[in-house]
């Protein structure tokens, strides 16, 4: 990644328990992070059969909810 790509919005954030999926949002969530958000949640269910789920958001500032029901 170059300094001119952007960063994605959804960052996963290391925790102490391996069953607790934890993120940060931020800023404004684009399509890819959907996806990649989508990636983030199926390999932690291939590695727990159930999961906490911890979102925090930080300076959110919007989804792109028609790019990402395509």
């Amino acid at each position: 990644m170059n300094f001119l790509d952007e960063v994605p919005a959804i960052r996963r954030i290391e925790t102490s328990r391996d069953d607790l999926f934890a993120i940060d949002v931020v800023g404004h969530v684009s399509a890819a992070d959907g996806e990649n958000l989508f990636g983030l949640l199926e390999a932690a269910y291939a590695l727990h059969p159930r999961i906490d789920v911890l979102v925090r958001l930080v300076d959110h500032d919007g989804v792109d909810w028609a790019d990402i029901a395509d």
